[in-house]
């Protein structure tokens, strides 16, 4: 018999202690930047206009009128509320709709803070001017 120093370590025991160390860096890494940062890069959260597509036809039923009509950035410059296009073809209403100020992307644009610059709202190119 040959005189084995060390004991053989298998490809399988292996493997699972790689998988071990990669899922304990996963898991500090969600807890440490969010669950949302690690999901978002892997493409398992869904974007910000399908959430509110999601979201509007419940602030419609409970008559959530600021909710409905509040901006929210959807992306770099891009803003939506509740009556961007695409929220209203692919959103399912069972209920009437709040109606948002004609003015409110005008009243949105000036709240925005910066210097002037182009932005979207709900689709639509808007030039905001610059902050007083």
């Amino acid at each position: 018999m040959v005189n084995k120093k060390g004991q053989e370590m298998s490809i399988g025991t292996l493997l699972l202690l790689v998988l071990g160390v990669v899922v304990v860096v996963v898991v500090i890494l969600g807890f440490s930047l969010g669950w949302n940062t690690i999901f978002a890069k892997l493409g398992f959260v869904p974007s910000q206009l399908q959430s509110l597509a999601v979201a509007c036809p419940g602030y419609a039923t409970a008559g959530f009128s600021i909710d409905y009509c509040k901006f929210r950035e959807i992306s770099t410059a891009t803003y939506a509320n509740c009556e961007h296009p695409e929220v209203q073809a692919t959103a399912k209403f069972t209920s009437s709709k709040p109606s948002c100020s004609p003015t409110a992307a005008q009243s949105f644009c000036g709240n925005l803070t910066g210097n002037a610059r182009t932005i979207k709202i709900n689709n639509v190119d808007s030039s905001c001017p610059p902050a007083a």
